[in-house]
């Protein structure tokens, strides 16, 4: 009888359960000049690089990180270290 109580207890249980709402963290999708400059100063102090810590400490989308340090690269501000195709990671070119 127990057990049956128990069962009783947790379908009841399961129609009060609330879902609660995922709050969306909304990123940076233009970059202003002085958003880039402190991007590339702060991207120099950093030993390695990729698309996702960049993303994350400057509030940016992960797709607009990854042209960001693409185009470093081709000026040649940062130098590839490794890539698959997942993962980039690049280091600064002063630190070669």
């Amino acid at each position: 009888m127990e057990k049956q109580q128990r069962l009783a207890q947790l379908r009841a249980l399961r129609g009060r359960r609330r879902i609660e709402a995922v709050e969306k963290n909304v990123r940076e999708i233009i970059v202003t000049d002085e958003i880039m400059s402190q991007l590339k100063k702060e991207i120099m102090k950093m030993p390695c690089i990729t698309p996702s810590a960049v993303a994350l400490k400057f509030n940016l989308r992960l797709s607009v990180a990854k042209d960001i340090l693409e185009e470093m690269e081709r000026k040649g501000e940062i130098v590839l270290i490794s890539k698959n195709r997942r993962l980039t990671i690049y280091r600064p070119a002063a630190a070669s």
